[in-house]
């Protein structure tokens, strides 16, 4: 009651929380409407056991630069280097690839600013398309910012939040049920966070590199990890290995299809002197 007399005096905050309300609600159907994942080697039964590698560090300087002359972002330069990497690997080893999308479940940090000393996890889930049917780095880097774009809009990591707050609290047979139902819609778990700039100590000694292993649930089996620290993106693969048995060949495919973007823009330089000009070079 104390509530609803507050809002009849303040109806600008209840129209936003009537908005924000409709948002979580279109999110969740949504989800729910949201096809299986198009099986793939990354779709296969689980064996239970996981091999990891991961690869040489990717310079954050020559990321952020060529996401500034394409107009895009570093995370849309790393998404679609993965994207790229990925359909090459898949269809390397057998599956077709060609005009496919799969999708990457991402975890996106939903503490308020200044909260990072709180125990617990407070995250969601955003559902990413990876154009992994796109050969052409440029086009595929131009569909990736756009996917992203709509994203940075929607509130599908909060309500995937409540989603996963509720299926926490079923019995475990149900709980289960929910994960499997929500793993079958994406096909690995990507996850890219920002590190220190400057060198961090153990017992005195400073750490050259580091890396984080990405978490599965489900019938996801394979998990992607992207670390920023000190100006270097350390990138790393696990995965089941039925899936993918020696995750060295995705890494060094990683590797390539960065040095394809590269020479791609350096045989363009002339004409992306202009920040934000991905869209006019593929035309």
């Amino acid at each position: 009651m104390e509530s609803g007399i507050h809002y009849l005096f303040h109806p600008a905050e209840a129209s936003t929380i009537a908005r924000e309300a409709l948002g979580f609600a279109g999110e969740l159907a949504h989800i729910a409407t949201l096809a299986d994942d198009p099986v793939t080697r990354l779709k296969q039964p689980l064996s239970g056991a996981r091999r990891a590698a991961w690869a040489s560090t990717l310079s954050l300087d020559e990321v952020r630069t060529l996401g500034h002359l394409l107009g895009c972002t570093v995370n849309d330069v790393l998404i679609s280097t993965l994207a790229g990497a990925l359909g090459r690997y898949l269809s390397r080893e057998g599956d077709d690839t060609t005009g496919l999308t799969i999708r990457a479940t991402v975890p996106v940090n939903l503490r308020p600013a200044g909260d990072g000393s709180a125990l617990g996890n407070r995250f969601g889930m955003i559902f990413v398309e990876l154009p992994i049917g796109v050969l052409h780095p440029l086009e595929r880097l131009c569909t990736v910012h756009d996917a992203m774009q709509k994203l940075k809009g929607s509130s599908q990591a909060l309500a995937t939040l409540g989603l996963l707050s509720v299926v926490g609290t079923l019995p475990a047979a149900v709980e289960a049920s929910a994960i499997a139902i929500f793993s079958a819609k994406a096909s690995l778990v990507a996850s890219n966070l920002p590190g220190p700039n400057e060198p961090l100590l153990f017992a005195g000694t400073p750490i050259s590199q580091l890396l984080f292993w990405v978490p599965q649930a489900g019938t996801i089996g394979t998990g992607i990890s992207m670390f920023t620290y000190r100006g270097q993106v350390q990138l790393g693969v696990i995965a089941d290995r039925q899936l993918i048995s020696h995750p060295a060949d995705l890494i060094a495919e990683i590797g390539a299809e960065f040095e394809r973007l590269v020479f791609l823009v350096l045989l363009g330089a002339g004409s992306l002197l202009e920040p934000g000009s991905l869209k006019s070079s593929l035309r």
